[in-house]
């Protein structure tokens, strides 16, 4: 398993991701830097724009975040419970609910 770490300084205002971002930092009007986990399946193309795309985010709502890069097999995909390629958890959260773990 590789696992990349990068400190990004965050998405569209507007977006559904940069929403829950919100709700998962924000804890009784207390901000705390945030842990994003990304994980990619072995041959997911969607590593470059995804830290594009976050680090953006990060950067437009003036926020910071622990950011995680891991790339998984598909046993690993089934023993973490990983829906898809990307799959982005924010402070262990998967920011999309719904979906079967394995990556296809």
């Amino acid at each position: 398993m590789q696992a990349l770490r990068s400190q990004v300084p965050l998405l569209s205002d507007r977006s559904p991701a940069a929403a829950r971002i919100r709700r998962c930092c924000c804890s009784a009007g207390i901000l705390k830097t945030m842990k994003i986990d990304c994980y990619l399946s072995e041959h997911c193309g969607s590593y470059h724009q995804l830290h594009e795309n976050i680090g953006r985010a990060l950067r437009e709502l003036g926020m910071t975040a622990d950011v995680r890069f891991r790339t998984v097999s598909y046993d690993e995909a089934l023993t973490l419970g990983i829906k898809g390629s990307p799959t982005i958890r924010i402070d262990g959260r998967d920011i999309v609910e719904d979906g079967v773990p394995g990556i296809l």
